[in-house]
């Protein structure tokens, strides 16, 4: 268990790094602060994230919503039709009695 909270730590000192590179380097070609620079990186970092999970958000609904339509028109085949019940025992009808 703490291997895998390690590899997450180790994981996480990564990303931090990373995104320090990318804000030096935003803060160097923009001639900004490091700090302006560093915050400009997260924030299209983020807009990239967002992006992504709402494509992927979308694809996983279609595939979804697919396996859905697909299950009801598997059991769409076993619907029965109504059919008009037959009646065994006829009634004889009752014809109107003539005056006279």
């Amino acid at each position: 268990m703490s291997l895998y909270i390690t590899g997450y730590v180790i994981f996480g000192i990564l990303v931090l790094a990373r995104f320090n590179v990318l804000g030096q380097g935003i803060a160097y070609l923009a001639h900004l602060p490091q700090a302006v620079g560093s915050r400009l990186g997260t924030t299209l970092i983020y807009g990239q994230v967002i992006k992504q999970s709402t494509i992927e958000g979308i694809n996983d609904s279609f595939i979804f919503s697919t396996v859905i339509a697909v299950v009801a028109l598997v059991l769409a085949f076993f619907i029965k039709r109504s059919r008009p019940k037959v009646k065994l025992h006829a009634q004889p009808e009752l014809s109107p009695k003539s005056e006279s």
